[in-house]
């Protein structure tokens, strides 16, 4: 037998707690236990109740919300209390959701879509913040005066619902989220506007999918960078004002055409001048054009991503977030110049901001690229520093798939390339279409033989954002010359802007051709003069040492120096 009820629910999870058992389980342990009863002591004087405590995570009911966020407010002004610390009691931090709803009770076991929000909502939240669905906050708000509220919707999966909640960040903990924008980051408010017209019932439900293809696309691309987006109604926009406060507003409407749909999409900023961005994209029937919102949120997404490198080089309203985006950038040009002044963006932000997740896996990167090229102090180990930094990066935002990425990527240069496809792995299922994920991805697909799906993605992310593909195209080319396709290498290679860093693999696939190499060996030993193929091939990641010897031989056929 079983009946229901109508409860609020407190779920909390501790932060990094597998982390922390790897290092030291008897500690761990310790600091989860300790908060665990704390969350139980505090539950029952709010009148709620334990339900579990299974692994890391905490699960309360209380009769009503106000008590479940009393309790939540509570616990963590308890876990800040100086005569906590004086005694050496230790805590883990902890992400906190919080809903009501009506729950089946079967067994003493209770059942419900509420507590499934609850660990959702708590999930999506920084660290030591509270989220509290929408649905309950006018019971919270008057409680929540004097902390810092957030609105959030975010979207989960596709054939999930948006989370729509609200975020309590406690003021002593305000900028110290979990990847989170806070005052130091300074990212962008991205609004989203679908609009609908006037369309025959058919036509208005193959639109909307069209439309919440396109904005769900848009929601995980556009988080991928740290943005926080905000669906909102076409009628409600302006910038500043009564209406939102965005930094950029993206409308989107779709459209019948003679044989088939139209996805466009505008884009207007109050940090750019150039006006109204238009993009827009056509197929011929339902399923490609629910694909194509992929595509087309990619494109605007990198509009935006251009407008936020713009914003760096300004001295006002410039945060963590444009230094770091600066210089991914900069490092990216592939050059002793462009590695110097990436390296001054994210000191700059360091500065500002040394506990901000990307920031950190960043400075794994640049030292990984650092020691791959040996642009930097040859007396600092910075193989070491990158696996670091990388490191750190992951237990303060583990669940960030750029973080897991370049964590990838300084697995790679360490030689363990088969573990650093995992990482891609992982990450290429949260952004498929990042475009610098791609082609990292690609690379090393490429280095442990898997050359078909290596050209895979990085032809998918090419296509669906041909814009700034150097980087991708060398990737690319790289891969078919693993492949043996020499003409298909050099046709992605001669597609590139700037061409200064493919010379070494145009010289080699010139030379298979049996075409003459010269032209190309001459500007890899003008940017590298004391170039050899014997270190350069001994430092590349290959996991076959067949294709390694073939590379080399490639080089020297070309003429570059043994």
């Amino acid at each position: 037998m079983y009946n229901t009820l109508e409860l609020a629910f407190l779920h909390a999870d501790a932060c990094s707690f597998s982390a922390a058992m790897a290092a030291s389980a008897d500690s761990a342990v310790t600091r989860l236990k300790n908060g665990q009863s704390v969350f139980e002591r505090v539950s029952r004087s709010h009148g709620g109740r334990v339900v579990n405590m299974v692994g890391d995570s905490v699960l309360l009911a209380f009769d009503t919300v106000q008590a479940a966020y009393q309790s939540a407010h509570q616990v963590l002004q308890d876990f800040e209390q100086p005569d906590q610390k004086a005694t050496d009691i230790k805590f883990f931090d902890y992400r906190i959701g919080i809903t009501k709803g009506r729950v089946s009770v079967y067994n003493d076991e209770l059942y419900g879509h509420s507590i499934n929000m609850a660990a959702r909502i708590g999930s999506l939240v920084g660290r030591n913040n509270v989220g509290v669905e929408r649905s309950a906050w006018a019971q919270v708000r008057a409680h929540a005066t004097g902390n810092d509220v957030k609105e959030r919707i975010l979207f989960a999966k596709p054939d999930e619902p948006h989370v729509d909640f609200f975020e309590i960040c406690r003021k002593a903990n305000a900028a110290h989220g979990n990847g989170q924008s806070s005052v130091f980051r300074n990212a962008p408010i991205i609004a989203i506007a679908p609009q609908y017209g006037d369309t025959t019932e058919q036509q208005r439900r193959q639109h909307n999918e069209i439309l919440e293809a396109f904005v769900w696309n848009c929601a995980s691309y556009f988080s991928s960078y740290g943005w926080q987006v905000e669906p909102v109604s076409n009628e409600k926009l302006q910038f500043g004002g009564e209406g939102i406060s965005a930094d950029y507003v993206v409308r989107c409407l779709a459209s019948p055409l003679p044989m088939g749909f139209r996805l466009f999409a505008s884009l207007t900023s109050r940090h750019t001048k150039d006006g109204v961005r238009n993009f827009t994209r056509d197929s011929d029937h339902l399923d490609k054009a629910v694909a194509n919102a992929a595509a087309l949120a990619s494109l605007v997404g990198s509009s935006i991503a251009h407008s936020e490198l713009g914003r760096a080089s300004q001295t006002r309203g410039v945060g963590s977030h444009q230094l770091v985006a600066a210089g991914r950038q900069s490092i990216a040009g592939f050059s002793a110049e462009h590695f110097a002044e990436g390296m001054g963006y994210l000191t700059a932000a360091e500065k500002l901001d040394p506990e901000y997740p990307l920031l950190l896996s960043s400075l794994a990167r640049a030292h990984a690229v650092a020691w791959r090229y040996g642009w930097a102090d040859p007396h600092v180990d910075h193989l070491d520093k990158a696996l670091s930094f990388a490191k750190k990066a992951i237990l303060l935002a583990p669940t960030d798939a750029r973080c897991e990425a370049d964590l990838g990527f300084v697995k790679l240069w360490a030689n363990e390339p088969v573990e650093s496809a995992w990482h891609y792995e992982r990450s290429l299922e949260a952004l498929p279409y990042h475009p610098e994920l791609a082609a990292d991805a690609g690379m090393v697909f490429g280095y442990i033989g898997s050359h078909d799906k290596a050209a895979l993605v990085i032809e998918r992310s090419i296509a669906n954002l041909p814009t700034d593909a150097d980087y991708r195209l060398w990737s690319l080319g790289d891969v078919y010359h693993a492949k043996r396709d020499y003409k298909n290498s050099l046709k992605w290679l001669s597609r590139m802007t700037d061409q200064s860093q493919a010379q070494r693999l145009m010289a080699a696939n010139k030379a298979r051709l049996g075409l003459d190499a010269s032209k190309h060996v001459a500007n890899v030993l003008a940017l590298q003069p004391e170039f050899s193929v014997r270190h350069w091939v001994g430092i590349q990641p290959f996991t076959d040492e067949q294709e390694r010897m073939d590379f080399a031989e490639a080089l020297l056929l070309a003429g570059l120096p043994a």
